[in-house]
């Protein structure tokens, strides 16, 4: 059980241990960096509940909330090697909840890359990655713990072509496995396949216009009524980005597509139509940035619904630091979401669910030492949902201290 006077006591002896370890830093040039932190988040909806609605009977503490903590430990390397450049990292996650134990876990992560050159003209990298989470409750509400475990490959190409162009060639397998037997139906596999072509004249500009397919395949059907419905899918999409550097103190992003992914079995899920993006950044003052932008997107590698989700995002955001060591920020967002034909629990009744939501978050850091921070931030969400079990509100305050050397 986490208390509030242990948690001062465990926070208090890390930064003193922290402290006394300040005679190795992380400076930008050194080959390893490792990595310690301590975090405390508490959650007043952990399991993302309407309100006025208890946890399950079948949760012994019958809480709402619940206060965890993340210790996290990470190495990283960064190594050139001549003209090429060697990658790789290993991080591990101990997470503990005070009230829902059964919640509690221990995550790793590792990666390896390898940054590639042949000439001035012939550029590439080869990634691995893999990662563990835990992931939230507002998408799927069972209390239960599901570890999710993401491999990904990636490897991609780019010919420098004279006069600015550049010819980009990718392609990426990413597999992604659930521990918890109910959220089966979520394991897939995506393979994809892109190819680019980029001009950057100078002067702040770029151009850009790819192409990419992609295939995802679900090995564990999905169990709707007394029907098992493939979530497998294909998608082509077509996009044009650009970047513009306006006065050296604001840059403008965007880019417009067309995207069309199908369904096999549930054509209600289909989608074909606009997607794209807009972002604006400024820095008025060396100490102050703004930002703001617009997006619609498909899909999301955080829904643990297996539907078709289309999100149309706003948001805005602000940096400001008056000194070398303190700053603060703010980030806001109103995202719309359509969940077509989102599976009910009735066979054959498959129906439309809109989510509105709604995100604000405040933060403070602070460079206590060299490489010593300390982050403070509060986060509030909102959700309103045609499907009643789905709105929520939530309210979150954590405090973190990580050190680098």
């Amino acid at each position: 059980m986490i208390t509030l006077s242990g948690m001062g006591r465990a926070l208090a002896l890390a930064l003193v241990g922290l402290a006394g370890a300040t005679v190795a830093h992380g400076d930008a040039g050194d080959v390893f960096k490792v990595s310690v932190s301590q975090t405390y988040v508490h959650d007043d909806n952990l399991f993302r509940l309407p309100d006025g609605v208890p946890p399950p009977p079948t949760l012994a503490s019958g809480a709402r909330g619940d206060l965890v903590a993340q210790t996290a430990v990470g190495l990283t390397l960064d190594k050139p090697v001549g003209r090429q450049v060697l990658r790789g990292g290993i991080g591990l996650t101990q997470i503990r909840h005070g009230r829902h134990t059964q919640l509690d876990s221990e995550l790793s992560s590792h990666s390896a890359g390898w940054d590639w050159s042949l000439g001035n003209r012939l550029t590439g990298a080869l990634s691995y990655h893999h990662a563990e989470k835990l992931p939230g409750f507002g998408d799927f509400r069972t209390p239960v713990r599901d570890v999710v475990k993401t491999d990904s490959i990636t490897a991609r190409a780019t010919v420098r072509i004279p006069s600015g162009w550049q010819l980009q060639l990718g392609a990426g397998h990413t597999r992604t496995a659930h521990s918890a037997s109910v959220n089966a139906f979520g394991d897939s596999r995506v393979e994809s396949v892109e190819t680019g072509l980029r001009y950057a004249p100078g002067s702040g500009r770029e151009f850009g216009l790819r192409l990419r397919q992609a295939e995802g395949s679900f090995p564990n059907r999905q169990q709707v009524g007394g029907h098992f419905i493939d979530n497998s899918y294909r998608e082509n999409a077509l996009e044009l980005d650009a970047v513009w550097h306006a006065g050296g103190t604001s840059q403008l992003q965007g880019a417009i597509g067309s995207a069309r992914r199908n369904y096999g079995e549930v054509a209600e899920r289909n989608f074909s139509g606009l997607t794209g993006r807009l972002n604006w950044n400024w820095r008025p003052t060396g100490r102050t940035s703004l930002g703001a932008g617009i997006r619609r997107e498909t899909g999301s590698q955080d829904d643990l619904i297996a539907t078709q989700a289309v999100s149309d995002v706003i948001s805005a955001s602000a940096a400001w630091q008056p000194t070398a060591k303190l700053g603060f920020n703010i980030l806001a967002e109103l995202r719309q979401r359509d969940l077509r034909a989102d599976p009910l629990p009735v066979p054959g009744s498959l129906s439309n669910r809109r989510d509105d939501d709604e995100l604000l978050s405040l933060g403070v850091g602070y460079a206590a030492m060299r490489d010593l921070r300390l982050n403070l931030s509060w986060r509030e969400e909102r959700r309103k949902s045609s499907f009643a079990a789905g709105t929520y509100r939530a309210r979150l305050i954590a405090v973190a201290a990580t050190f680098v050397f």
